[in-house]
Order: C-alpha cells, then sequence, then structure tokens
C-alpha cells in the first residue's frame, strides 16, 4: 500500500487425520516507528478463528521480538489442537551480546513462551542460550525450564540443559556434548564425543561415541564417509551398539535447480533447497554505463572469494551455492583473476542475505583503465633542468582530487589505473605557494576506449620573481 504499510490475503487448504480444512486470512503489515508489526486473523470453513500479533525491533543493542494469539477453537498447521485445546499463546525473545571485558564477547538469547489451555491450565518454556568464542574455541550453554499449573492436573517444573564445546585443527574438528537434569533430579543423562576429518574439499569422515547415563547404560559408536561429486554425493554410515546390534547404510544426494539467466536445468551436490545462491555476472563494461549490453564482453574464467573454486563460464556467469540463509553475506570478486591488469572493479563485492531456495542477480562490470604519464621541468636562469619529489593531483570533472602522486628522480610522474573519463592535471596548490612558483594552468586529458595511454602531460615551472 506505501513504503511502510501492506496488507495480505491468503487462501489455504490443509489435509488433517479428521478430513481437509479450508482457511482465509487477512493480514496487516508496518513499519512505522523503526519497528516491525503485524496483524493476522483468521477463520476456517467451520466458523472457528484466530488472531495473531506480533511486534519485532531493536533497543539499546538487543534484538526485542513479542507475539500474542488468540485462538477460538482454532486448529492449524502450527496450532495443533488435543484434547485439552490451547485458547491463548504469547512469546517473548531477546538476543543480544555481553561485550568483552574479563571474559571474551558472550552471545546470550533468552526465549519464553507461555500458553493457556480450555481446562484453565496453564504451560510456560523458558530457554536461554550463552556462546562463547575464543582462540579457536567455541563453548555454549542451554538451558530449558518448563512449568505447568492451574487445572486438574499438579503444578510441575522440569530444568535440563546441555554443554556443547567444539574447536578445529587444520582439517580436523572436534565436537563434544553434555546432556544433563537439574531438576526435578540432578543427574547427567549422556555424553558424545564427535571427530571429523576432511581429506580434502570433498572427501572427508566422521567418527562419533555416545554414552547413555540416563539409566539405560548404553555404548555405542558410529563412522561414516562422504565424498562430494559435482552432481551428487555419496555417503556410507555405520553405527555398532554393546547390545551387540549392527547397522550399515549408505546415502545418494542430489539437487534439482535452474540456473536463472539461462534458464537450463542442473544437478548438483549443493544443497539448493535449504540455502541461497548467487548468480553472478562478469563483464567488460566499455562504455562505462554498469549495464550489460550489445557493446559489453562476457568474462570467462574470473573466480569469487566466496564459493571456493567457483569460475565464471563462457556465458560470464557462476552460480555460487551453499551461502547459507538469513545471514549477511559478501560475495567478491578475486581481482587477481582478472586477465588484464589495466581492468578494475568499480565495486569488488556486494553484501547479499540468502534465502533458502532462492538464487540472488547480481552483475560486476569491469572497466578497462588508462595511464597517464609526463615529465615536471623548472626553468632556472636559461636552463631547463627536471624536478623530483613535485606533488601532482588527478581530478574528475567534478573538481575532486582523485589521485596524488609525486615526480620521480627524474621528473617523470605517473597516474595508474584510471578509468575511463574525462580529467585535469594540475601541480598540488600548496607546493606552488610554499616553494613560490608561478602557478601553471591545469592540462585536461580524455581516457576512452580510442586512447587508453596518455603521455607527455609535461609542466614547466617558473619561479616567481
Amino acid at each position: 500500500m506505501t513504503r511502510l504499510f501492506s496488507v495480505a490475503l491468503g487462501i489455504t487448504s490443509l489435509p488433517f487425520e479428521e478430513g481437509r480444512r479450508s482457511y482465509g486470512s487477512l493480514g496487516l503489515r508496518s513499519g512505522l516507528f523503526g519497528m516491525f508489526s503485524r496483524l493476522d486473523f483468521s477463520r476456517d470453513d467451520k466458523g472457528n478463528s484466530a488472531v495473531q500479533g506480533s511486534i519485532q525491533t531493536s533497543l539499546f543493542g538487543v534484538d526485542l521480538f513479542v507475539e500474542h494469539g488468540e485462538f477460538f477453537d482454532f486448529t492449524s498447521e502450527r496450532i495443533l489442537q488435543q484434547a485439552d485445546p490451547i485458547e491463548s499463546l504469547s512469546e517473548v525473545r531477546f538476543d543480544g551480546v555481553i561485550p568483552a571485558w574479563i571474559l571474551p564477547r558472550i552471545a546470550i538469547s533468552l526465549t519464553g513462551e507461555i500458553g493457556r489451555r480450555e481446562s484453565g491450565k496453564s504451560i510456560s518454556d523458558l530457554s536461554n542460550r550463552l556462546s562463547m568464542f575464543t582462540h579457536g574455541i567455541s563453548a555454549s550453554n542451554n538451558l530449558n525450564m518448563r512449568s505447568q499449573w492451574g487445572g486438574d492436573q499438579p503444578n510441575d517444573t522440569q530444568l535440563d540443559g546441555s554443554f556443547l564445546l567444539s574447536g578445529r585443527l587444520q582439517r580436523l574438528s572436534l565436537r563434544g556434548t553434555l546432556n544433563y537434569d537439574i531438576k526435578p533430579g540432578k543427574k547427567l543423562n549422556s555424553t558424545s564425543l564427535t571427530a571429523d576429518y576432511d581429506f580434502s574439499k570433498d572427501f572427508s569422515t566422521r567418527v562419533s561415541l555416545n554414552q547413555q547415563l540416563n539409566g539405560d547404560e548404553q555404548t555405542s559408536v558410529s563412522g561414516g564417509l562422504n565424498h562430494r561429486f559435482r552432481m551428487f554425493a555419496i555417503g556410507i554410515d555405520s553405527t555398532w551398539r554393546d547390545d551387540g546390534n549392527f547397522t550399515i547404510g549408505a546415502s545418494l544426494t542430489f539437487s534439482l535447480g535452474v540456473e536463472p539467466r539461462s534458464k537450463k536445468s542442473l544437478v548438483t551436490s549443493d544443497r539448493l533447497a535449504t540455502s541461497g545462491a548467487v548468480s553472478a555476472r562478469v563483464f567488460l563494461d566499455n562504455n562505462q554505463n554498469s549495464e550489460f549490453d550489445a557493446k559489453d564482453e562476457l568474462l570467462e574464467g574470473i573466480e569469487f572469494r566466496r564459493g571456493g573454486e567457483v569460475q565464471t563460464d563462457q556465458n560470464g556467469v557462476a552460480l555460487v551455492t551453499q551461502l547459507g540463509s538469513h545471514r549477511q553475506i559478501d560475495v567478491v570478486v578475486d581481482s587477481r583473476t582478472l586477465d588484464d591488469p589495466f581492468w578494475i572493479l568499480p565495486t569488488e563485492g556486494y553484501s547479499v542475505v540468502p534465502r533458502p531456495g532462492r538464487t540472488a542477480l547480481i552483475d560486476f562490470p569491469v572497466v578497462p583503465t588508462g595511464e597517464v604519464d609526463g615529465t615536471i621541468f623548472l626553468h632556472s636562469g636559461e636552463s631547463v633542468k627536471t624536478v623530483s619529489n613535485t606533488q601532482l593531483q588527478l581530478m574528475n570533472s567534478s573538481e575532486e582530487v582523485v589521485q596524488n602522486v609525486k615526480s620521480e628522480f627524474d621528473g617523470f610522474y605517473l597516474f595508474q589505473l584510471v578509468p575511463p573519463g574525462k580529467y585535469w592535471v594540475r601541480i598540488s596548490l600548496e607546493q606552488i605557494d610554499r616553494l613560490s612558483l608561478k602557478t601553471p594552468d591545469p592540462q585536461e586529458v580524455v581516457i576512452d576506449e580510442s586512447e587508453t595511454i596518455r603521455s607527455g602531460i609535461d609542466f614547466f615551472l617558473e619561479q616567481l620573481p
């Protein structure tokens, strides 16, 4: 509707054990006052309804999310009604960071949820996560508390947690977990230790040791090998338990997708559905309009710093996959793979937020550049000599200084990697004043497709009387 306000309409049909249900929904979205807010109303074909609202914002460096819903005999894929239907559900979530002081920087997340059911019983879930990373080692601890009160059932509280410690030494990754109960009784539930080793980028192995400690004293050892090929991945896994059971299995995985520019189907071992991708096109922008057109040339063999050994094909396109999702990622051209040392990238990379199953289209124009050189002379009486250490400036059409250089021992100067355009070369005004020189006029130079090297832009300096 406007930049900060939108309306959403939806019709949905879902199968359940008791039969299919259809839903209609109306939603409002707003970005006012520095926060994202939404309000949704739904009604099914049996007259049951639900209303839910939420607010998401950031305050003093802490991310805040608040949501509340009221349900009137309403069932959906998110709200599965049982013998005791839920009437309301509220959730609050805080995410922030404890700055480094005595301990390293600690990320903290706190989530609380409380629901009220038709019988009058209330159930609450509270979880807390603390995470820390230092010297290549990460540690995190999760605490979960579940309580219920009211209704016919007695009040009850359970408190449990898990501790995770992981690190990496070259190609070897180690991860250990410890699961424990605090309430109603203090005890250890299970421990595990997992080691991953990468023989190469596409070939890896995993070994894991698990021990159950919650009365069922059972030990299991599992291992596996995984190899990725271009179009698919193969895995072999096996598990042995101390009760004599042994299992072994094999898997074949691949993804089907479409390259968005050529519309060609593709088969790959990368997980396209659960992570985002970028279709990056690199071309020589001969007319400097930052858009690909008939005058431009597609560049093959250009690599990206994100995505390992991904290179552009004969169409100048590289599909960069396995970017994760919902977190900002930098996709950057490796400028060392440009064929011509006089080519530059006005923008070497972009920051994108990948979406699962989506491919972002990004163009990387490459601009050919030129050089401007000349010599600085000084009239001294009737003789002329070259002058070193003279400060020169290259100005663009907006009269902005884009480069500064100094003349060498023989008076020679050189401006390199100058993008196409109109420029002026001048002696630094501050140096003119300091040395009491006559001010020479700036000299105009043009770098274009027909002439990328401009030589002989000389200056003759004279002392003021």
